[in-house]
């Protein structure tokens, strides 16, 4: 089929479906699943100009919606929390 783009989301699509929030008129994915999929997307593009527009968006989803997250470190767990404006 002319036109077709195959792409691997890194999540099953079932999965993405099943967790998604409607704000206005938009049907998006949740904010964990879209971060997710926003970092999988930098790693294909990073040095370009969507990337840097993907480094942006990743690091505005982390402060805007994540305010308190786990980072697991090798030797230890930390919680991290961001002050949200």
């Amino acid at each position: 089929m002319a036109g077709r783009f195959i792409f691997n989301l890194g999540l099953p699509v079932e999965e993405i479906v099943k967790n998604v929030i409607k704000i206005e008129t938009f049907m998006l994915p949740e904010v964990e699943i879209l971060l997710i999929l926003k970092q999988l997307v930098f790693q294909e593009r990073s040095l370009s100009a969507k990337g840097q527009k993907d480094r942006i968006d990743i690091l505005s989803l982390y402060k805007k919606y994540l305010t308190k997250f786990k980072v697991v470190n090798l030797k230890k767990e930390e919680e991290i929390s961001f002050a949200c404006n």
